[in-house]
């Protein structure tokens, strides 16, 4: 049994989506902070000034503001991960976040500007894990709805309509 015409466009936008994902991710991860080396307040208020891009405030944002996007960066590499392999187990989700939690971490130390901390491992492992709680409040919310996310077999969060619907026998 082959994939319809719908499961294709819906793979291929999840693939688009988590190479995007990755992307942005690893920009925001391991691009260099070299203007909070000095610590300078003035300093890092007149870098943001004159880069007044999205990119950069996200970048130098406040301490409290970067701890809690730790608690949230990895939530969409388990729901996309998992859009992409409904089959993977869940405690290889967990590993696959970890690990690259880890990575990040110890990438980050040798990045000028990035500071490599036990709590942001953490919130990042925390991060994981609401990913997989999210994984499951909206397989249970798309039952409710009468929809079968195990049916469709390619993307069970989503519900399309030309998905959703009963195959004919032929």
């Amino acid at each position: 049994m082959g994939i319809t015409a719908g499961q294709f466009r819906w793979r291929l936008l999840a693939v688009v989506l988590f190479v995007g994902y990755l992307i942005t991710l690893l920009l925001f991860v391991f691009f260099p902070r070299p203007i909070l080396e000095t610590g300078d307040q003035s300093a890092i208020a007149e870098f943001l000034q004159n880069h007044a891009n999205l990119f950069y405030k996200i970048l130098y944002a406040e301490t409290h503001l970067v701890a809690y996007a730790n608690f949230l960066m990895l939530t969409p590499f388990v729901l996309l991960a998992h859009l992409l392999s409904p089959q993977t187990k869940k405690w290889m989700l967990v590993l696959l976040g970890t690990v690259s939690s880890l990575l990040i971490e110890l990438a980050q130390r040798f990045i000028p500007g990035r500071v490599s901390d036990i709590r942001d491992l953490l919130s990042n492992v925390i991060s994981v894990l609401f990913g997989l709680f999210l994984i499951r409040f909206l397989r249970g919310f798309f039952l409710l709805l009468g929809f079968d996310p195990s049916r469709v077999g390619v993307l069970p969060l989503s519900m399309p309509r030309d998905l959703g619907a009963p195959q004919k026998e032929t």
